[in-house]
């Protein structure tokens, strides 16, 4: 991909647009091979790809969900979403028993910023901002959770907080993560609206934080330049600003667009240097390495399949918005290692530890979808039948996700049903793409 057409690309995922001269075999132009080669290998295990109609009912039920589960002042919470769930002993209150230390979706406290901001994305993809849209209440949902994204916001002259989503927070270094993603949902929401008395501050305050804090010359982690990286943060750093880059090019958002450059190279530098140049398997912190887990569980037993090259899909991703493209050695070998390990709904069983992890599915949904061609096609109808099928149904949890994954159970069921949401989205993407 080169730069001028990731420039293009960047306003088209935003956009929910094709804006890479889509062909029929995916997005992005391209003639190479994929060793997928017919289209009846796109059909997993001889199952018929799931109706896009299904697919557009099954968005618009968890945006419902999520409609019914915010709360009064425009947030979600991570935590605390069942007290606007209505009636006290409602059925989110007694949902059946999940593979989660809560069956009702409850996470961990102090990520409000960050699924409130991934659920106005996931209304965001649905063409709904808080001045357009078919439906009134999606409409109503973006404008009040912008409302009290905008009241997070921190003012004043420290550059080290000046412009953050959210104050750091007391006994959780996480909070970066928050940032980012309301970084990315206010430069979405700006592009989409056009609405820059409103938003053009906030979002540029936003970006020049996300640009400062950068580690000089790679990327980011918990904090303001601290020296250390991670590729998680630094995946989450690269969807804002290929967001806000293109707020930049749509001439909303007051950055040249050639300041994102320096930030895009150091992401790249960072996910290269964490890559096995053996296994093509990039690291959290270093090349290869099984990434993180949730120390807090305390568990011996440690549930969640460490075997998913989940950092992998993060680089990937962050490859293409930083100006790598289809032949580079690295991205090959990480899309080859994402189709060795399809999305699958399969919870801890015995020995075989929990493959649910929708942040890989999100990531890999989103870089696959740029990949284009067979392998895109055998990933999308995976992951989507993944989702679909065990989309909750019936009562007040109808059109959620549980979030049982590796992090749903610290997002919670707001961020599992949002991301879902968001996944999803990518295939209705690519089926406009195609003119359909």
């Amino acid at each position: 991909m080169t730069r001028t057409t990731r420039f293009l690309f960047a306003i088209g995922l935003t956009l929910g647009l094709s804006a890479c001269g889509g062909t029929p075999d995916g997005p992005v132009a391209t003639t190479e091979t994929t060793g997928l080669t017919t289209p009846a290998e796109a059909v997993i295990g001889g199952s018929q790809p799931i109706p896009d109609e299904q697919i557009r009912a099954s968005i618009e039920e968890s945006l419902q969900w999520l409609v019914r589960h915010q709360a009064p002042d425009g947030h979600w919470s991570s935590h605390d979403f069942l007290s606007s769930c209505g009636d006290e002993q409602g059925p989110c209150r007694h949902l059946e028993p999940a593979s989660a230390p809560d069956p009702r979706g409850v996470g961990f406290a102090g990520y409000d910023v960050g699924v409130t901001s991934l659920a106005m994305l996931a209304f965001l993809g649905h063409a709904h901002t808080h001045r357009d849209g078919e439906i009134a209440e999606f409409r109503q949902a973006v404008r009040s959770a912008m409302m009290w994204l905008l009241a997070q916001q921190v003012e004043g002259d420290d550059p080290t907080t000046s412009g953050l989503f959210g104050a750091p927070l007391t006994g959780n270094e996480e909070w970066v993560y928050n940032h980012a993603l309301a970084t990315r949902a206010i430069c979405e929401l700006l592009v989409l609206s056009r609405d820059r008395p409103r938003l053009a501050g906030p979002a540029e305050a936003a970006v020049r934080w996300c640009l400062r804090a950068q580690n000089p010359g790679y990327g980011w982690k918990y904090g303001y330049r601290t020296g250390k990286n991670d590729t998680s943060v630094t995946g989450w750093m690269v969807l804002a600003l290929q967001a806000a880059q293109g707020a930049s090019l749509q001439r909303v958002l007051q950055i040249p667009h050639e300041e994102f450059e320096p930030a895009f190279e150091g992401a790249q530098r960072w996910f290269r240097s964490v890559t096995s140049s053996e296994s093509g398997v990039t690291g959290y912190e270093s090349p290869g390495d099984e990434g993180a887990r949730l120390v807090a569980l305390g568990l011996d037993d440690y549930p969640y399949s460490k075997q998913l090259p989940s950092m992998t899909a993060v680089a990937l991703l962050g490859h293409f918005f930083s100006g790598a493209s289809r032949g580079d050695t690295q991205v090959e070998k990480a899309a080859e290692l994402l189709g060795d390990e399809l999305p699958e709904w399969r919870p801890r069983q015995g020995r075989l530890r929990s493959k649910v992890n929708q942040l890989y599915w999100y990531f890999g949904t989103t870089a696959l979808f740029i990949y284009g061609g067979d392998r895109w096609k055998v990933w999308d109808n995976s992951v989507t039948r993944a989702l679909i099928e065990h989309q909750r149904s019936g009562g007040c949890a109808d059109g959620s996700w549980d979030p049982i994954g590796e992090w749903g159970i610290v997002g919670g069921r707001v961020y599992s049903t949002a991301i879902g949401a968001l996944t999803l989205h990518l295939h209705s993407r690519y089926e406009r793409s195609k003119g359909r």
